[in-house]
């Protein structure tokens, strides 16, 4: 298939979201080291303390790249979520409305990838055919 408009969308969005999460990031070790903690960032720390499932390696296509980054999306954004009230419960406000902050620009990102997630026609017939052969 020749590269569509769809998909320099879809590209331009994973470019965007990767943005704002590494900003994230960033922000977030600058909110635990300005209350005295140690931010973590070595790959491998980050990667044995996660909840988020590593990206699958069997992800072919458009869609399948979609549902990949929706999923952890979700995920990410309900992890923040949840964490919410018990910043509020231990005093720590302006922690949490930096994490509502993330959850709100999160969901906007997962809604964004989700209106992506649409199998034209053509796809499905193409996807068919493929089962096929």
């Amino acid at each position: 298939f020749p590269v569509t408009i769809s998909h320099l969308h879809t590209h331009k969005l994973f470019d965007e979201i990767y943005e704002y999460v590494s900003g994230v990031a960033d922000l977030l070790g600058e909110r635990i080291t300005a209350l005295g903690g140690t931010a973590q960032s070595s790959a491998r720390f980050l990667i044995s303390n996660s909840y988020i499932p590593a990206y699958p390696d069997d992800a072919i296509g458009c869609c399948a790249h979609l549902m990949a980054v929706a999923d952890r999306l979700a995920m990410l954004a309900n992890t923040y979520a949840m964490s919410i009230d018990r910043l509020e419960n231990i005093g720590s406000r302006v922690t949490s409305n930096v994490y509502q902050d993330i959850v709100f620009n999160l969901d906007k990102y997962l809604y964004f990838v989700e209106s992506h997630i649409q199998v034209p026609k053509e796809m499905e017939e193409y996807e068919k055919d493929e089962e096929i052969s």
